[in-house]
């Protein structure tokens, strides 16, 4: 099996490229924000682009690479989550922000409620607010070192407002959950007594640490299958954001046609070639790849949970379970900060903990506000990078709470 350093980070060459992570910002700022990774791509991903781009020819693809993204995927669910996912019923798309408000926009009607675990990825606020529908918000909570939902209040929630479509991300970005089955068992059965349509962002799966184990929520019975659309992506596991590929996996054939009764497939565009081929490449051909950045990974959460414990008094940091984000909790450090006015506010609050880090610090978390309000001493951090520069970024954040 081949070796893999992913301390080998050159950051050089990231300041150089066209990389938002690494370019946002003033140069002297060290980034650990938005969610890609700091690591050059598996060989055979890099071999299936550059022949691309070594061709000359950049035309319209043929639809047997279409194809080949749905069968890559079904290939991809049956090996690793045992899951049977028929090719048929899978559309290709350019991004899963996309896919969550094609499938909002046709699974409910404005003034309807959608259904969101908070805190989350910014993105899912946006859904309700931009396809004017009703934001049904369930806070998480820190209970037994992991964040999870409330059942008896997140019922009750759900019978006051009957949502119509449910908004789920599994694994939670930022918290790092990997939901069990049983709290996914119970979900589902909240989704068919409620008749909700549940979009299930999945792009993290393979990004899980032991002992714990992703779970397909369309694999909990075909009653939840025929209410459920899969949203996942290479783009996340095998750092390949910037060529925008995506896949909505349908639980059933009507469902599927209750979704193109409402969204042309004009209008949901389609990936690029480059993206198309990559994906292909990361689900059959680089696992090994895979299997060594997860371990890199894993030793990375680790340190982050151990030095933050060690070095940063009052902060506080959950491990997580899955992803390579760590959701950190500054409140008890103190200090005061602003509060966001709605939920509907995705901006970033001036005197967030994520801001001050910034201007003080010098180093870019993701701010708290923008993952639901009351967040403004929370922010989160990538650790998916070098070692020594994992480092240098917890430097930076213990000078700061030393101040």
């Amino acid at each position: 099996m081949p070796t893999y350093d992913f301390d080998n980070v050159d950051e050089a060459a990231l300041r150089a490229s066209p990389s938002s992570k690494w370019n946002r910002h003033d140069a002297d700022v060290l980034p650990a924000w938005v969610a890609d990774m700091d690591f050059r791509v598996a060989p055979p991903i890099d071999a299936a682009v550059r022949a691309i781009a070594d061709s000359g020819l950049h035309l319209y693809p043929r639809s047997s690479t279409y194809d080949d993204v749905a069968l890559a995927y079904a290939e991809r669910s049956r090996s690793r989550w045992g899951v049977d996912a028929d090719p048929e019923l899978v559309f290709n798309v350019s991004e899963i922000v996309q896919a969550m408000h094609a499938a909002t926009l046709a699974f409910s009607e404005p003034g309807d409620g959608v259904l969101i675990f908070t805190p989350v990825y910014p993105p899912f606020l946006a859904v309700p607010l931009d396809q004017r529908r009703v934001m049904i918000e369930h806070r998480m909570a820190a209970r037994d070192h992991m964040y999870t939902f409330d059942f008896e209040t997140l019922r009750a929630q759900v019978e006051a407002t009957r949502p119509k479509v449910f908004l789920l991300c599994n694994p939670h970005n930022p918290v790092g959950r990997v939901f069990t089955h049983a709290e996914l068992r119970a979900l589902s059965e909240l989704v068919i007594e409620f008749d909700m349509i549940c979009v299930a962002d999945e792009i993290h799966s393979d990004l899980v640490f032991e002992p714990h184990r992703h779970v397909v929520f369309a694999s909990l019975g075909q009653d939840v299958a025929s209410r459920t659309i899969t949203l996942t992506s290479a783009s996340k596991a095998f750092n390949l954001a910037g060529l925008r590929c995506a896949v909505m996996g349908f639980g059933s054939a009507s469902l599927k046609e209750r979704f193109e009764s409402v969204v042309p497939e004009a209008i949901l565009g389609k990936p690029s070639t480059a993206g198309m081929v990559a994906t292909v490449a990361a689900w059959r051909e680089c696992d090994d790849w895979l299997a060594a950045c997860v371990a890199h990974l894993d030793g990375n959460r680790r340190y982050v949970v151990g030095e933050v414990a060690r070095r940063l008094p009052g902060v506080r940091c959950i491990e997580p379970e899955g992803t390579y984000l760590a959701w950190l909790d500054f409140t008890a450090v103190g200090g005061d900060v602003a509060a966001a006015d709605s939920v509907a506010v995705v901006s970033v609050a001036v005197g967030s903990v994520g801001e001050r880090l910034r201007e003080e610090g010098r180093v870019a978390l993701n701010d708290g506000p923008t993952f639901g309000t009351g967040l403004e001493s929370f922010a989160r951090l990538n650790f998916a990078t070098s070692r020594p520069i994992l480092t240098r970024v917890i430097d930076r954040i213990e000078a700061w709470v030393k101040r």
